[in-house]
């Protein structure tokens, strides 16, 4: 590689990676998180490493799983009969030679209550960069978005995404800033 990249402000991907859960809102379980296998759907399996969403069993719903990219993400916790979402699978290799995005978390099943089933968090994105010589002094960061909390005693939080990719190529690195991907 050639040339210099010196960062003395910010870069982030920070919840750009695979999206959030989306779905029904009413009486229904959760929606997986996006992942590499493509869009989620009504489930508490995992979605490649996009996790799986909180189930919904008599009033009682269950919260939905953490994404996961290099470590795995941890499963939804069950309230009552309802089921917590699956953490969604491992991917990518330590080393990036295979570069993935972060899961998302998966969303909380819904009872039909206001402000229940709120949204789950995107994963964080991808971050490459190569140079002969690279600085960091400012922020570099990947991480995974926050899944919303749960607003009654019988709901649960839907699931974080998972932090993301970053792969820095040099020759010279100097970091005296700050690097996450963390979810």
């Amino acid at each position: 590689a050639n040339g210099t990249f010196t960062n003395n402000g910010t870069v982030t991907a920070s919840a750009k990676g695979f999206r959030q859960a989306t779905g029904p809102l009413a009486n229904i379980a959760g929606t997986q998180g996006e992942g590499y296998s493509g869009a989620g759907t009504v489930s508490s399996a995992a979605n490649g490493n996009g996790a799986g969403g909180g189930g919904s069993v008599s009033g009682n719903c269950a919260a939905g799983g953490g994404g996961s990219l290099g470590t795995a993400g941890v499963n939804g916790g069950t309230k009552g009969a309802a089921a917590g979402g699956t953490a969604g699978a491992t991917a990518g290799s330590t080393d990036l030679t295979t570069f993935v995005l972060g899961g998302a978390g998966g969303r909380a099943g819904a009872s039909g209550q206001p402000n229940n089933n709120a949204a789950s968090g995107h994963g964080g994105g991808g971050i490459f960069a190569t140079a002969a010589t690279i600085t960091n002094n400012g922020a570099i960061s990947s991480d995974g978005g926050v899944g919303a909390r749960a607003f009654t005693s019988n709901q649960a939080g839907s699931g974080g995404g998972s932090g993301g990719s970053i792969l820095m190529k040099a020759q010279t690195f100097t970091n005296t800033g700050t690097i996450s991907a963390t979810g």
